[in-house]
């Protein structure tokens, strides 16, 4: 006889994540409910006091340590407000809203492991990619040197490579660095990478 498949267990540990409002919501109903909780309590013990012996005096003491301990409550959840939004303006800095992605800088970090291999008269470069860039400046310079071709390149590209032709024979330098667009390409450069092109 065969039993019945059982229904799969719910995930555990998959609870959601408390944010500071929440927190500062839930310890606000806390502290009303608590203060409605001691008004009733006073209230209770002062209509016991005046049913029985007619005309008590009231009583000034718990009123006092009732007020003290609203009194802290209230600090205590304007201490975590304040926490609170410190955090929410912390992780407003370091991340975007929404997908949890880190900001971009404001000027992007310079490219990371650029390498360039020469090939007849020209070469080919690659780099790493920057968080954050859409487009890559490539420049290279050098006195290029005797017969045809250019001695100097500056492109920007939307890859993290590129193949470079018709530079004339003779020593250079290549750097790159990081933009957000087109209009905007201010990252760091990397350190200038010697190569030569053979005749």
């Amino acid at each position: 006889m065969t039993t019945p498949a059982q229904p799969a267990a719910p995930a555990k540990g998959k609870g959601k994540k408390l944010t500071p409002t929440t927190i500062a919501i839930v310890l606000a109903v806390a502290l009303a409910g608590g203060a409605y909780l001691l008004w009733r309590q006073r209230k209770n013990a002062a209509a016991a006091a005046s049913s029985t012996t007619g005309t008590a005096p009231a009583d000034t003491g718990n009123t006092e340590d009732v007020a003290g301990q609203i009194g802290t409550l209230q600090s205590e959840i304007g201490n975590l407000q304040s926490s609170a939004a410190q955090d929410e303006a912390g992780e407003a800095a370091a991340t975007t809203t929404g997908g949890g992605t880190p900001a971009i800088p404001a000027v992007l970090a310079a490219p990371a492991g650029l390498s360039v291999t020469p090939r007849g008269h020209g070469a080919d470069a690659g780099w790493g990619p920057v968080p954050g860039a859409k487009v890559y400046e490539l420049a290279i310079s050098g006195a290029g040197g005797t017969g045809t071709g250019i001695s100097h390149y500056d492109r920007v590209i939307p890859a993290t490579h590129a193949q470079v032709a018709g530079l004339a024979p003779g020593r250079y330098t290549a750097r790159v660095r990081a933009g957000k667009s087109a209009a905007d390409v201010h990252g760091h450069w990397t350190a200038a990478r010697p190569f030569t092109v053979a005749k």
